[in-house]
This record gives C-alpha cells, structure tokens and sequence, in this order.
C-alpha cells in the first residue's frame, strides 16, 4: 500500500521554488532554506521472531522548508513546511499494531489497544506499505519572553526529551522510527499528540533551565511514527482530545570538573474516548524523565516512562553509553517494558559504531528484541544492522 496525505501537496509545490536556493533571500527581508535527507537501514540474516517474519530493508525519506526574518526588536518569526515518507515494518507502521506473531490469545473482546503505545495483541496483521505525511507546518515568533507556536509539530514533551546514548538515528531498540523485527516494545519518549495542530510556548533559557506547554485539542492526527487513525476490526480503539503537556529541560557544565548534566522532565494528559461507540470515557496520563552526562570523551545516558495507557499501566526503561573511540563513534545500550494491557515483557539491546564522512554518516552494530508473554512464549530476534543516512 502507498499512502500520500493531501498536505503533502503544499510541500510538493513549494520545494522546486526553493532548490538550489538554501539559506538565500525571499523578499529582501526573509531567509529561506531547504533541509533533506535520506536514510536506509538493512539488518541482512535476522532471525524472525516466532512467526513474524523479519524485514531485510527499511527507508526514511525527510524534507523541511524553512522561512525566517529577525525583526527590527531582535525577534525572529519564521514558518517550517515539513514532511517524511517511510517503509518501516509493515505489521508495524509507527511502533504500533499487533504485538508479537499472533499466536498468544486474549479473553477480552474486542481486544484493546493502547491509547498511548499503540500495541495491540491481536487482530489481523496491519500490512502498511509506504507511507507519506505532512509532519510539520507552524508558524513561529522566538524573541526576549520566549518562543510561541502555532501549527502541526510534536509537542514539548518529545522537544525536551533527553534520553541514552545510541549511534543510530532511525533502527532504534528505544523509540525506534525503523525497527526491522517487528518486535520493538520500549517506547521512553513522551509522543503523547505526535504532529496534531496545537499550541506551544517554551521560556527563555534561563540559568540552564527551561519550561514548556503544550496545548492539542484533538490528538488523532498521524504521522510515520504514530497513528492514531487506524480503525481494524476486532481492535478497540481509542480517541484522544484535549491533550497537555508540561516539560522542564536543564543543561549545565560544571567548570571544576568539566562535566556536563543535562536533565528531562514531562507531563502529559488527554481525555479519553474509546470506540466503538465511546462507551467508556476518562482520561490517559504519562509521565517521563530523563538525563544526560558527558565527561571527556564519554557520554551517560537513561530514561524512564509510565502511563496508564487507556486500560492497563506501561512502564518503560532505558540506559546507555557513548564514547569516542579510533575516530568512530561508539555505543551501547539496554531497555525494558512491561505492558499490562497485551500482558507482554519487552527487553532490547545494541551495540553499534559510527562514521561521519562528508554527508554521509554510517552505523553498523548488531541488536536484539525479546518478547515474553503471559503464556510463557518467548520470542526474540537477532541481528545486524547497517543504517546510512545521506543530508541533501
């Protein structure tokens, strides 16, 4: 299947007016400029995990176009027009879907989904092809009181996120874009409404720190790394609206020791409507947190999240390391979830280096994703991942 969203049109009609033309004027008193890139993950001789069958390749294809004039105070104003076409796992299009081969069963009926994950444990497999979405389109005014927007773009609480260390960008085990097992379950980010249309106001940078909030009034917009449209039968799903989000982001480097501590902290809520026919109504709440620490060359990294996920508590961890090694990049990390609505245990883990040659930059490690359910059944899959991602 091959999905085009109509917005992406606006994109496509304004892109041939600005190649070539990268951080040149418009008008006299607005700078404009593209960014693109491409990006493809192969992770040849995986073993599949049961029966789902494991995917040898996977592709990302980014494109913003960037309007931005500072005005006579020293504000800034600017609009960003901005989408992704993507071919992830096809039984899992953006994390969610059905969780596992399809073998472990459910007495509930229809069977839920998770309002925040996605995950589902049965069902027919969701087999999504490539896919197209409009992702960004705001406007912007960042001066002396702080940066307001307004417009389709993720919310505060994925803005600030700070989490471990990993050389890949995409083929993540911990908020993977791309996951070529089909089996990634650790989700630590806090995508609560993903790039619906809302409002966001983040401070000034103050001593380090900054605060942020964000305000979607309905949150059922997709995008390639959510999708909360999706209606399949005998799958419960559920609807969010009215959605906030408070997040609180701190840097610092400590001079006597040359340390530096970043810390992550966030709060989402949204009403809660689950169909068919939206006979249960509450709400949905998550929380997040994170941090950093680099001291020389190497780099510390974890976060954590917890939401009641419309129907049964999710919990997720991560942690990692990075250093700079050999003039490559390395890293290694390892995560956890429990998700009390499909009953399923997920554990991930990676080890991986990388290059950055001209545009170009190379990740080549190998990860596993484990699944244990309620059953008893264990399924995992292993293997090696090359990921190459060019800037145009």
């Amino acid at each position: 299947m091959f999905v085009i969203r109509p917005g992406l049109i606006i994109l496509a009609g304004l892109c041939p007016l600005t190649v070539g033309n990268a951080q040149g004027r418009l008008l006299s008193d607005w700078e404009i400029d593209t960014r693109a890139d491409v990006s493809i993950v192969a992770s040849p001789g995986r073993t599949d995990a049961g029966d789902l069958e494991s995917e040898p390749v996977l592709g990302d294809l980014r494109a913003e176009l960037r309007l931005e004039r500072v005005l006579d105070n020293g504000a800034e104003i600017g609009v960003r027009i901005g989408g992704r076409g993507q071919f992830d796992h096809p039984a899992r299009q953006g994390f969610s879907g059905q969780i596992g081969d399809g073998s472990a069963t459910s007495s509930i009926e229809p069977l839920p989904r998770g309002a925040f994950t996605g995950l589902t444990l049965g069902g027919p497999l969701e087999e999504d092809g490539f896919e197209v979405e409009l992702e960004t389109a705001f406007a912007y005014i960042d001066g002396g009181y702080g940066e307001l927007l307004a417009g389709r773009d993720i919310g505060v609480a994925r803005r600030f996120h700070e989490g471990s260390p990993n050389v890949f960008r995409l083929h993540r085990g911990v908020n993977p874009s791309l996951d070529t097992s089909g089996v990634a379950t650790v989700l630590t980010r806090n995508d609560l409404t993903g790039p619906s249309l809302k409002i966001s106001y983040a401070t000034p940078r103050i001593l380090g720190f900054r605060v942020g909030a964000s305000y979607t009034p309905d949150v059922n917009t997709g995008g390639v790394d959510r999708d909360p449209r999706r209606l399949v039968s005998g799958i419960e799903e559920p609807r969010l609206s009215q959605a906030f989000e408070l997040a609180a982001n701190g840097s610092r480097r400590f001079r006597s020791s040359g340390v530096r501590a970043s810390v992550y902290g966030s709060f989402g809520r949204a009403d809660l409507d689950t169909l068919p026919g939206d006979i249960e109504n509450g709400t949905l709440q998550v929380w997040s947190t994170g941090g950093n620490l680099e001291w020389e060359q190497w780099r510390f990294g974890a976060d954590w999240l917890t939401t009641d996920n419309g129907g049964g508590r999710y919990r997720a961890w991560s942690l990692g390391v990075g250093t700079d090694w050999f003039g490559l990049n390395w890293s290694g990390g390892y995560g956890q979830s429990n998700d009390d609505l499909t009953d399923v245990d997920g554990e991930t883990w990676h080890f991986g280096a990388s290059k950055e040659i001209w545009r170009l930059v190379v990740s080549i490690g190998i990860d596993r994703n484990r699944l244990k359910f309620a059953n008893g059944t264990r399924n995992s899959s292993l293997g090696p991942v090359i990921e190459m991602t060019l800037q145009l």
